[in-house]
């Protein structure tokens, strides 16, 4: 066998290899994300629960008897909150975000009542990322786009899931670019604010001089 030859079989094993190579670690990507998924499922039960406990509460609880309900399922959307805990997780695994959006909630609820009657307008409210349940708790949808290595999407997922906040991770699709997976993920988190006077509010991000800015958002 000549050398021109053998540099072609070596080249075509190398290619073989990595396609076996990539094709692995996607299978284990997608199983994880599904195992992940599947807790999730699991403990969508804790909603009804909190919601069942919350509503059983005197006008004037006690802060120990709501305090662990409150970061699980605040009384406020809690725009800023999101932000900041996406971006941190993001950061400590290395996670590129490449966008980050949801609906704001007051914009949705006056789109909602100045189309009630039109049932062609119900419907694209329904699609909307922000919406309520006849039980007053609100959905919200944040769509989220990331791009990282195998372990680092794997650890931010689970970190998300591990969150005091429920946080359901309803979609995800993902795609390679360069040598990094890109996924598109849609979470949704949930708050209550019928019970807005009765929870504790949810702590206030940090904020720096323009001269020192550093902030976590």
């Amino acid at each position: 066998m000549t050398e021109g030859r053998k540099a072609l079989l070596l080249i075509f094993v190398f290619f073989i290899f990595m396609g076996g190579f990539y094709l692995y670690k996607t299978a284990g990507f997608n199983k994880e994300l599904k195992r992940l998924n599947e807790e999730i499922a699991k403990e969508q039960g804790l909603l009804q629960k909190i919601q069942q406990e919350m509503t059983g509460i005197k006008r004037e609880p006690k802060i120990d008897d709501v305090a662990k309900y409150a970061e699980a399922l605040p009384a406020e959307i809690g725009n800023a909150q999101i932000l900041q805990f996406f971006h941190q997780v993001a950061m400590k695994n290395k996670i590129e975000i490449l966008t980050l959006d949801f609906e704001d909630h007051q914009q949705y609820e006056e789109n909602k009542q100045m189309n009630h009657n039109d049932s062609s307008n119900d419907k694209k409210n329904n699609r909307n990322p922000s919406q309520t349940t006849d039980s007053g708790v609100k959905t919200v949808k944040i769509n989220l786009t990331v791009r990282g290595d195998y372990n680092q999407l794997r650890n931010f997922v689970q970190d998300i899931y591990q969150s005091t906040r429920i946080f359901h991770l309803a979609n995800w699709q993902w795609s390679v670019s360069g040598n990094s997976p890109v996924v598109q993920m849609v979470y949704k988190t949930y708050y209550f604010p019928q019970l807005e006077k009765e929870l504790p509010r949810l702590k206030p991000i940090p904020t720096y001089e323009p001269a020192n800015r550093n902030n976590p958002t």
